[in-house]
């Protein structure tokens, strides 16, 4: 899905430290994409149950992040004073 290039700014420092000069990866377009069958390594039901399980965890993360914000602006607005 992706190959390597170099990138499209080269700094000085890159020449010194980088073995190869193609240190950036771009997405290749779908015609360039292999298309092989493989089998099924999980059932529907595993990969759906496996889908729910993402969805709580990242609304927990989301809802973690929503309440440190909330904590910063309380901070921030108690430093103000």
């Amino acid at each position: 899905m992706f190959k390597a290039v170099e990138p499209k700014r080269r700094g000085a420092l890159q020449d010194k430290y980088y073995k190869y000069s193609k240190i950036c990866s771009v997405k290749r377009p779908r015609e360039e994409w292999f298309a092989f069958d493989s089998p099924r390594i999980i059932s529907d039901e595993i990969f759906e149950l496996a889908q729910q399980q993402l969805k709580k965890i990242n609304s927990l993360h989301v809802e973690e992040l929503r309440i440190i914000i909330f904590l910063e602006v309380l901070l921030s607005a108690e430093n103000v004073d």
